[in-house]
């Protein structure tokens, strides 16, 4: 009987480790849940139970989507020229309409368009996720799930808060290492303008509890700085750690509006700040200062928001935008930063880069092979880190692998019926939206 569970043979290898090294003719070898070995391509071939042939693919770390809201995959396509709030009370109104199968389909069809997209693991912040985590689990992806916390306000709200933290315990008490430990249970309080202090003060008492990490949003726009201002007399950035909140491990989506103080105060290795540029556009909330975020102690990684901000989930847009969206200087090489906040600086930006983020002997084995060799759009290949940065797309995905388990394979998700997914949501959204847009 074959000792290795899988051999990826004779590949272009990207490890994404500090050298961006990039390994044509490798090996890499599995067993369990782990990588054994990258080495150079041998023959005869070693034995394996599954052999999948590298010839003309790139493998690289599975894609990480730090900052997801995919209970509103059915939001896709329903908005354009709105700010945050505005949207955020329309968007409030619709999810009213869903029940919990819509609830289940939707995160189907997040993880769906995620497994094809290279996404492996992804950090989500919403409610009810206890049925997420099932659900993922099912569809084999890693994720970092938080139960979504809010004061009730306009048409955004929900139960009382008081009801959302004692849900957030039983989520963490459930869920946390679910699945093979793939599934990681966070706190979510959505924002330090949606949550009172008194709130702020519970949640941070669960969270040194339970040791649990902590996804807000922080600084998305110009609004909710001056509003922090007039209130407060201080900063978010400022007020979190005034409250204490960054005493626990945070991660902090948008950051768009930072002062060069507020950096200097996230500036910890506790802290990811999640980079969400196509999201900031569609919203109009502006752009991040990512040039003055990268390389420091804090990790910055990639997200795409919820689908009914940026629309899809496709973390190689992200990558795209990040690479040329900011007045990088060639020193900072931003294309390799990209892809860095992408993959193993997402890794760290989610305390998980012992476990993912490169390709390397030990670590996981949470792994996507591309195709850049057989589309005019990546033809001719010059450079193969500029092209995944640059020309690359979600569909050009062949291969992803969460955990050692290969759940799509030559373009066939293999973990769930995509068909059905697709079916059902399309019937759920045209119920719930009836054509309505904002």
């Amino acid at each position: 009987m074959p000792d290795l569970d899988l051999l990826i043979h004779d590949t272009t290898v990207l490890t994404m480790n500090a050298d961006f090294d990039l390994l044509p003719h490798h090996d890499v070898l599995v067993k369990g849940q782990f990588i054994t070995a990258v080495t150079p391509t041998v023959f005869p071939k070693p034995e394996a139970r599954k052999l999948l042939d590298g010839r003309g693919l790139m493998l690289m770390p599975g894609l990480i989507n730090a900052h997801t809201h995919v209970g509103m995959s059915f939001f896709k396509g329903t908005a354009a020229a709105a700010d945050l709030f505005e949207w955020l009370n329309w968007t409030g109104r619709q999810q009213k309409k869903m029940g919990p199968q819509d609830a289940y389909w939707s995160v189907m069809l997040a993880a769906t368009e995620m497994i094809r997209a290279g996404v492996t693991t992804f950090a989500d912040m919403y409610f009810n996720q206890i049925a997420t985590a099932e659900s993922i689990a099912e569809a084999g992806l890693r994720a970092c799930l938080g139960e979504g916390i809010m004061e009730p306000f306009g048409d955004a709200g929900r139960e009382a808060v008081d009801a959302q933290l004692d849900g957030a315990v039983r989520f963490i008490e459930e869920c946390q290492g679910m699945a093979d430990g793939r599934i990681s249970a966070w706190l979510a309080p959505h924002s330090l303008y949606a949550c009172s202090e008194r709130t702020i003060a519970r949640v941070l008492e669960i969270a040194g509890a339970f040791k649990a990490p902590i996804h807000t949003h922080l600084s998305e726009t110009v609004k909710e700085v001056e509003d922090s201002i007039a209130q407060y007399g201080r900063r978010p950035p400022e007020r979190m750690e005034e409250l204490g909140i960054l005493e626990h491990r945070l991660l902090a989506a948008h950051c768009v509006h930072l002062s060069p103080s507020d950096i200097e105060i996230l500036d910890r290795l506790t802290v990811g700040v999640v980079h969400c540029p196509g999201s900031n556009l569609k919203l109009q909330s502006g752009i991040a200062p990512l040039p003055q975020l990268a390389g420091r102690k804090m990790a910055v990684a990639l997200g795409t928001d919820g689908n009914g901000s940026e629309d899809t989930l496709d973390i190689f847009k992200a990558v795209y935008l990040a690479s040329v969206l900011h007045p990088w200087e060639r020193k900072h090489r931003p294309a390799h930063t990209a892809l860095a906040m992408a993959t193993c600086e997402g890794a760290r930006a989610l305390n998980l880069e012992d476990e993912i983020g490169t390709v390397e002997a030990g670590k996981k084995a949470d792994l996507i092979m591309v195709d850049l060799g057989h589309h005019p759009r990546t033809t001719p290949l010059n450079n193969p880190l500029y092209a995944l940065a640059f020309t690359a797309r979600s569909d050009d995905v062949v291969t992803t692998i969460v955990d050692g388990k290969i759940i799509m394979e030559d373009r066939v998700i293999k973990s769930l019926d995509e068909a059905e997914v697709l079916r059902q949501a399309q019937a759920g959204a045209n119920l719930i939206f009836g054509g309505d847009s904002l």
